[in-house]
C-alpha cells in the first residue's frame, strides 16, 4: 500500500533555521524526515512516488485519490497541454474530483482541420469530455472525475517549472458556472 515516505541519514536536514515549530512538523523525535510524499516499494525494492500528502483527495468512501495519477493519465492525450485534478467538497456526494484542463490549442487546431470541423468552445468541451469519460471507464467509482474546467492560459509555475497548485485552484475557484459535467 501507499504510505508517507520518510528519510533518515546524515544527508537529511537537521531542521529549519529559527523555526522549531516547522521542524517538529517534519522531523520525528528520533530524526526521521517526513517528506510529504506518498509512495510504495515494489517487490524489487524500487520506490515509487505516487503523490504529495497535501494534494490527496479523500473520497466519500474514505479512500485516497492521488491527483498526480489522474493528471499523468489524462495528460497523455496529445491535445491536452496540461491538467490538474483537485477535490471539490459537495454536500450530497462528499468530495468530488474536478479537473482543470489547458488544451494544446496548436494541436487542437490541427486536429480540427484533419477532422474538417469548426473549432468551437462546445467542440473543445466535447473532446475533453470524451477523454475524461474514457479515463473514468477504467477507474473505480471513487476515482472518477465529476466535472472539468477549461483554462486558456498555461498554469503559473515556479522558477523550477513546478505548477503553483494553490494559485491555480484559487484562480479557478472551482465555480459551477464555468465547468462542464462529464
Amino acid at each position: 500500500g501507499n504510505g508517507e515516505i520518510l528519510a533518515f541519514g546524515g544527508n537529511v536536514m537537521v531542521g529549519y533555521h529559527n523555526n522549531e515549530e516547522a521542524t517538529r512538523e517534519v522531523l520525528s523525535e528520533d530524526g526521521w524526515f517526513r517528506t510529504g510524499d506518498f509512495g510504495h516499494v515494489d517487490n524489487d525494492g524500487y520506490l515509487f512516488i505516487t503523490g504529495r500528502k497535501k494534494n490527496v483527495i479523500i473520497a466519500k468512501n474514505g479512500k485516497n485519490v492521488y491527483p498526480e495519477e489522474i493528471e499523468l493519465k489524462i495528460g497523455q492525450d496529445p491535445n491536452i497541454l496540461e491538467c490538474m485534478a483537485a477535490g471539490k467538497k459537495t454536500e450530497s456526494k462528499g468530495e468530488e474530483i474536478w479537473l482543470i484542463v489547458v488544451p494544446n490549442m496548436e494541436k487542437f487546431i490541427e486536429y480540427a482541420e484533419e477532422k474538417n470541423v469548426t473549432l468551437t468552445t462546445e467542440y473543445l468541451a466535447e473532446y475533453i469530455r470524451k477523454v475524461v469519460r474514457g479515463f473514468n471507464s477504467s477507474q473505480p467509482i471513487y476515482k472518477r472525475i465529476a466535472r472539468f474546467i477549461v483554462r486558456e492560459d498555461e498554469f503559473p509555475k515556479t522558477t523550477t517549472r513546478k505548477v503553483r497548485r494553490k494559485e491555480v485552484l484559487r484562480e479557478a475557484g472551482l465555480e459551477e458556472e464555468v465547468s462542464w459535467k462529464v
